[in-house]
């Protein structure tokens, strides 16, 4: 940002030397080094302040983010704090004005911030010995829908490069729609996930087969509760939270978490 803007001033003192050079028969040259010296300090700390003042606008922004989150989330918020202030600005970009999600979201929802949501993060995230004990205990609708994406996976690998399709992606977009959320807040929850992923080394595609389960059991829960709606802002702080939680920070993380999971899936 700071680069353009003193690009664009100076252009702009280029065509005014120039015209002035013109006019003067290049007199003015004489005496233009010291103002133009100058001009270029004034302009150098003006971008500097406007960089200071849009980080101090970004923290203003973003300091009551933790407090919606605990709101919304309990004793699962510390997880999905973490994971959304490490990402910090890059989500601001993705989600806007932070202090916009209160009245825009939570408050319209505020029936069902307590409800199901975090009942769902502790399902599948309370069976610490093993990394995906929680699907021995969930229902056996959740567990063959879990198989069946993985099959379907299983199915399709190879055409990514072929067709230029993105198997994985297009089955978190599949259940994603389960939650009846447009193509816009499924897009942004998608680019939480590759912010997540780039941040800490791990392949997008590698991130999205282990979000598939939690997707299954999110969306199954959605489709049994009578509470409403979950926002695309809380889908999102979902998965996040989930990989905090769970300690998938690395590349390495990620790919034995998915060979556990097909592991307790018995599929090869």
């Amino acid at each position: 940002m700071k680069v353009k803007w003193t690009t664009a001033v100076l252009l702009s003192l280029c065509l005014m030397v120039s015209c002035a050079y013109a006019e003067s028969g290049g007199d003015v040259l004489e005496s233009i080094g010291g103002w133009f010296s100058q001009a270029w300090e004034d302009t150098s700390k003006w971008a500097e302040q406007a960089l200071d003042d849009a980080s101090k606008w970004a923290e203003e922004v973003w300091k009551d983010a933790p407090a919606w989150i605990e709101n919304a989330w309990g004793d699962a918020s510390k997880w999905i704090e973490q994971a959304w202030n490490k990402a910090f600005p890059k989500l601001t970009e993705i989600w806007g004005d932070v202090s916009g999600w209160a009245d825009g979201v939570y408050n319209s929802v505020t029936e069902t911030v307590s409800a199901w949501w975090p009942d769902t993060f502790r399902k599948v995230t309370e069976a610490k010995d093993k990394a995906w004990g929680w699907i021995q205990s969930a229902s056996e609708e959740v567990r063959t829908k879990i198989t069946e994406k993985y099959l379907q996976l299983l199915s399709e690998e190879g055409k990514e490069e072929s067709d230029g399709g993105k198997p994985t992606e297009e089955a978190c977009r599949d259940l994603l729609k389960k939650l009846n959320l447009s193509d816009d807040d499924i897009g942004k929850v998608l680019e939480t996930v590759r912010v997540y992923a780039d941040q800490n080394g791990i392949s997008v595609e590698t991130l999205e087969q282990i979000m598939l389960p939690y997707l299954v059991q999110l969306a199954e829960d959605a489709s049994s509760s009578q509470d409403g709606q979950i926002p695309a802002i809380a889908v999102a702080q979902y998965l996040t939270g989930i990989m905090v939680e769970k300690g998938i920070g690395t590349e390495e993380d990620a790919r034995r978490t998915v060979n556990i999971l097909k592991e307790t899936l018995n599929i090869r």
